[in-house]
């Protein structure tokens, strides 16, 4: 509440007239209580509430912390005393021990409706407000309310702004304070100065945080897969013009177990090293979520400590203590969401043993920073409005979690792209329940994958297709264990690429396939195959996993592939599925500059249209794989979060294999080209317009363009109200003319790439106008309204440039 002098304080000494220098509260307590004192001598009518807010409204803020920077009311409270404004305070605030008692939380109470000179709130959500009655101690005067030291943007309403008092009147002050968007999670100070002539400003401390709203404490999934989704609803909280999902995780956390005595000083935990387990862990920039927790022992209680090492010591010490868990029992919990960089020790203390021999204690952690793949994503609105509700999609893949282990991940939520986690983080835990049944699993060159196998149990549905002009195929398996990878055995098959895509899009289990090639790992290595030359003939290539333990295995798997020849050439643009057709979606791959770029448009669960997208380095072989990139939009730019993964492998210029890996789930289609690569004649000459165009800047999406000697046909890549990626389909099927100048634009719904095959559908929602002022350059005008279950409209002309490299024409 206030500061006083506390260091370096030099006073008497018990002994010999002894003078000493001392610190801390012991000294700056007697500072506060001398003024006290000195009040009451003045005037004896003063009370305990008198003495507390004339002190406080009359201390001075120019107080430094101990880093030199301006206090803040945590640091200082309202400022340091000064007992000559003090005795000339004109005004007081009364409060009584009954109002306390009151305003104790644990009974439903407010703190923060006592009348009392710190305005303080934690749940500030866009506004809040506080009453405050101040009386009158100078016999009557005129007052003056103004708000002072508020960041920019905050708005404070006092009323009344401007009052009078009669000797020994009362006022009561309503603050309303209204929080800038851009203070969401942060804590924001300022104060309310009461002035009157010839008499000290007063002020009333405010510190308040700027809160985004609840979030729940934990999510929990329950899964017997290596890959997967469930949705999580999200409600009240505040506006996110631009929602952000930052996923972390998921991660096995480290264990460290030791025994111990019980502490004979156990109200100290820091005093010595007996009855007390210590852990360093270095906490980087960016991390979600440092978590620890000490699991059932036969200890009676453990007490759990976390702080930081913030002088550079190598010790941990109670002043640099930030979380501290100490329930009568031995399971204790300590998670730091947003820890700052730097070195943290985790001490364990045996406060309760259940002999002398000691306990067997175990420290749990895990330190989560973003994700850098798709092992756990997080998927939401671009958008979303205060108080809204949503939902969030986790997705998870390649996690190589046993039975009954708990691996932690971490969400954390932010308003906008510079704030990521501006409202809050959620730990996630994920509990493996068990091993589900081997399903589709494509190997991506270059990339280790993780999956779990049962005990004595086979996965055949491992695959990866080889194209023409491959020259070997390697793929190396590997346990978690040295017992997992010496009885683990890797065999591989293959089949023609049709045979091995009966039951599209999923791939077809080996089947009695002949064993082209066998390994066994031995001496804690697991087994690796290479095959070459006239072995290594065209087709799909199932790297079968055989668990000849009798335990469940975590295991690793990588494929790579090497190229010699010529690579079979692209054919740019748009292409569909020949192994399911009629699907209405399909995708667009072309090259831009030396890089390759995918654009996927399918359908999401509900059967609306969605898309994604994926760019990577061109390769010098057959086979491209990249990233699979979910897109939402806040109106003027796109955020982008990973979700699985693709595979695009040419089997000849107008044949490829396409598999993927979204949001958890796998599958394969066989794909062909949409539209032979002819060009319209325009003025006398061939004009190249197929292609990915865009606005010249980020943003707002853009559009796969086919223009061709006989139509003409635009899939916009677009974005509704809510943020999320829609696209719409604008042909003429009646009128097909490459020169047309309009063409309506379709809405389509359908099925998701895993889904039940259903109905695909389409209605027309508007109408495109294109026009071309060159090869490269040109205009298009959107005109359009979603229909429901979507919504959002546009009504928009774009100076639009080609993305992609012009087609040569046939």
């Amino acid at each position: 509440d206030i500061t006083a002098p506390g260091v370096s304080v030099l006073g008497a000494g018990k002994e010999d007239d002894e003078l000493v220098i001392k610190d801390g509260t012991s000294l700056a307590s007697p500072h506060v209580s001398g003024g006290g004192a000195l009040l009451l001598s003045v005037d004896s009518s003063l009370t305990p509430a008198h003495l507390q807010s004339m002190f406080q409204t009359t201390a001075t803020t120019d107080v430094r912390s101990s880093t030199g920077n301006r206090a803040t009311p945590f640091e200082m409270g309202s400022g340091r005393i000064q007992l000559a404004e003090a005795l000339q305070a004109g005004l007081f605030m009364d409060v009584t021990g009954p109002e306390f008692l009151l305003a104790n939380p644990a009974i439903g109470g407010d703190p923060s409706s006592l009348n009392l000179p710190g305005m303080v709130k934690e749940t500030c959500q866009e506004k809040c407000s506080f009453s405050r009655t101040v009386t009158d101690h100078a016999g009557g005067g005129t007052w003056a309310a103004t708000a002072e030291n508020f960041p920019a943007g905050v708005q404070v309403k006092i009323t009344p702004a401007n009052f009078s008092l009669s000797s020994g009147g009362s006022q009561t002050l309503e603050i309303e304070i209204s929080l800038d968007p851009e203070t969401i999670g942060d804590w924001v100070f300022g104060a309310i100065r009461l002035a009157s002539a010839g008499l000290p400003n007063q002020h009333l401390s405010v510190a308040v945080f700027s809160f985004g709203g609840d979030l729940p404490s934990r999510w929990n999934i329950d899964s017997d897969q290596d890959g997967g989704w469930e949705e999580f609803q999200l409600e009240r909280l505040s506006a996110m013009a631009e929602a952000t999902f930052t996923a972390g995780g998921l991660v096995q956390p480290g264990e460290f177990t030791e025994t111990l005595v019980e502490d004979p000083t156990n109200d100290d935990p820091f005093d010595n090293s007996l009855g007390v387990m210590t852990q360093w862990f270095n906490v980087p920039q960016g991390t979600l979520l440092f978590h620890n927790r000490t699991p059932s022992s036969t200890a009676i209680d453990l007490d759990l400590f976390v702080g930081r090492d913030s002088n550079g010591n190598g010790f941990a010490e109670e002043s640099e203590l930030l979380c501290e868990s100490t329930t009568p029992i031995a399971i204790e919990n300590c998670d730091l969401l947003s820890p700052d960089p730097g070195d943290y020790w985790v001490l364990v203390q045996n406060w309760d043993s259940s002999g002398p021999q000691g306990d067997e204690a175990t420290l749990i952690s895990a330190v989560i920073g973003p994700a850098v793949d798709s092992r756990l994503a997080a998927s939401g609105p671009g958008i979303t409005t205060k108080d809204e509700s949503f939902k969030i999609r986790l997705s998870w893949d390649n996690v190589n979690a046993l039975p009954g282990e708990e691996w932690l991940g971490a969400v954390g939520i932010g308003t906008n792209r510079d704030q990521p986690s501006n409202i809050g983080i959620i730990p996630v835990h994920f509990n493996r329940t068990g091993i589900a049944a081997p399903a589709s699993y494509p190997l991506m060159v270059g990339t280790t994958h993780r999956l779990a196998l049962d005990g004595d149990a086979v996965h055949d549905r491992v695959f990866i297709d080889v194209p023409a002009g491959a020259s070997s195929l390697t793929v190396v398996a590997q346990g978690a264990t040295n017992a997992q990878s010496n009885g683990l055995t890797l065999e591989l098959s293959r089949l023609d690429f049709d045979d091995g895509l009966t039951d599209p899009p999923f791939a077809t289990a080996r089947g009695n396939a002949p064993v082209v090639a066998s390994a066994t790992g031995g001496n804690g290595n697991g087994p690796a195959l290479t095959v070459s030359g006239a072995m290594l003939q065209p087709g799909r290539w199932y790297a079968v996993l055989i668990n000849g333990n009798g335990f469940p295995s975590a295991l690793e798997i990588r494929a790579d592939v090497e190229f010699s020849g010529t690579p079979i050439p692209l054919h740019p643009g748009l292409w569909q599925p020949s192994s399911r057709p009629g699907l209405g979606q399909g995708y667009e791959y072309n090259f831009g500059g030396s890089s390759r770029a995918l654009i996927w448009y399918t359908y999401d669960e509900d059967g609306q249209p969605v898309w994604f997208i994926a760019g990577n380095p061109a390769v010098d072989g057959n086979i491209w794989t990249a990233d699979l990139l979910r897109v939402t939009n806040d109106g003027s730019q796109q955020q982008l979060a990973r979700v699985g993964q693709v595979s695009v492998t040419l089997l000849a210029e107008n044949d490829a294999m396409f598999s993927f890996t979204l949001y958890g789930e796998s599958g394969t289609e066989r794909m062909i080209p949409l539209s032979a690569l002819t060009c319209p004649e325009i003025d006398g000459s061939k004009k190249s317009y197929t292609a990915l165009w865009y606005r010249g800047i980020d943003g707002l999406g853009g559009a796969s363009i086919i223009v061709n000697s006989s139509t003409q046909a635009q899939i916009h890549y677009l974005f509704d109200a809510l943020g999320l990626p829609r696209w719409l389909f604008a042909q003429d099927l009646d009128e097909p003319a490459p020169t047309n100048p309009e063409m309506p634009m379709l809405q389509f719904s359908g099925y998701c790439a895993v889904c039940a095959q259903a109905n695909v559908a389409s209605q027309t929602v508007g109408v495109l106008a294109r026009s071309f002022s060159s090869e490269t350059t040109g205009s298009w005008t959107l005109d359009y309204l979603f229909a429901s279950p979507l919504s959002g409209s546009v009504e928009r002309t774009d100076q639009i440039v080609k993305l992609t490299n012009t087609i040569p024409c046939e």
